[in-house]
This record gives C-alpha cells, structure tokens and sequence, in this order.
C-alpha cells in the first residue's frame, strides 16, 4: 500500500516532466470539517482545517487531467467533557490536537461533457502535531476551581491521504471542489485517522 502511494506523485512528476510546456499553474484554497479517531483517546476530536496549495494541470487525453500540488495545511480539533454532582459542575476535561502538514498532492481528473469533472487522489507527506490533554476540577459548593492539571507533548510524523470528490468548473478560471479526504498518522506510536468533508476554490493562471 505504502509503495503504492509513494509511487503516485512519482508518476506524476515525471509526467509533468515530461510535458513541462503545457502545465497549467493554479492555486488553491481549501476548508476542511471533520473529526479525528484514535484507539489511545478512545473517543473523536471534531474540528476544522484550512490548506493552501500551488501547483500544476496537464491534459493527458481528451477524458483525463493529471494535477500534482504542494500544499500546506492546519488543522484544530478538540473534544470536552464535562462531569456534575448534584447539578453543579465538578470536573471538566479537554483534549486538544493541532498540526500543521506539508503534503505533496497528486490527483486524476475524470473530464465530462458538462462543467462536472469527478477526481480521485492521493498525498503524502509530514505533520508537525501538538497534543493537550486537561482536567480541571471545581468545588460543587463555590465553583471554585480546585485543580487545573495539564499534559501536552509534540512530535512530527510521516502522514498520508486518500482525496475523491467532485469539481465544478465556476469560470475558465476559477473552479470549485467538493469532496472527501481520510487520512491517517503515528503520533507517539499512536494511528490517528481523521476524516474531514472538503470546499475548495481554485484560481487557475
């Protein structure tokens, strides 16, 4: 699976390689809204993402785009859980996971007769993420906070993607996705997975 996924963008650059005078440049910016799972924390993170990516098209044949992108990506997600006694609040818990990922993109376009073109992808690439997990305890007779106890750790790791969705040529140059991406990484020999509904906007030049 692994070697499959490395082998994409290879393919992709080479191709492009290849045909260097008919790429097309774009730039795109993406909004993503999902949510995270991994067996360590035994519950999901919902949250959001938002990525910029540049990058190049070519035409293969009259029914197939290939587009290869760098793209830059931060994500938010956190998870809380509040406990009472007696209707008053008495411990509180927040998780918290934050990264930031640099990924190298290559997808295929599916082109159609109409402005719909459907598209499936793949990325590969590291992630910088920081962790928090936080209690914080409060007196059910004042609310007075008794406690407030933090750990927070951060590591980079190796993380891919998997992309599939539709796109809507708005213009000659500016187009719209909508879409799916799973991921998946090792954080402290731990998988997150995270899947997350995507919008994007693209400017082509």
């Amino acid at each position: 699976m692994k070697r499959t996924l490395t082998a994409l963008p290879l393919i992709a650059v080479m191709t492009f390689g290849a045909n260097a005078t008919e790429i097309t440049p774009y730039a795109s910016v993406r909004i993503g809204l999902g949510a995270v799972s991994a067996d360590a924390i035994g519950y999901n993170l919902g949250g959001t993402s938002l990525g910029l990516a540049f990058g190049g098209k070519i035409t293969l044949t009259d029914t197939i785009n290939a587009r290869g992108e760098f793209e830059i990506g931060m994500g938010s997600f956190a998870h809380e859980k509040r406990y009472y006694w007696n209707g008053r609040l008495e411990d509180k818990f927040n998780d918290e996971l934050s990264m930031t990922t640099f990924m190298l993109n290559a997808y295929v376009d599916f082109l159609t007769d109409s402005r719909i073109r459907p598209f499936v992808g793949v990325g590969l690439g590291m992630s910088r993420n920081s962790i928090e997990f936080r209690d914080r305890a409060f007196s059910t007779v004042t609310g007075a906070l008794l406690w407030d106890v933090k750990d927070e750790f951060s590591d980079t790791s190796f993380i891919w993607a998997l992309h599939g969705g539709v796109g809507f040529n708005i213009t000659e140059r500016w187009n719209m996705d909508v879409g799916i991406r799973y991921s998946s990484t090792e954080i402290h020999s731990n998988t997150f997975n995270i899947v997350q509904g995507m919008i994007g906007f693209t400017r082509v030049f």
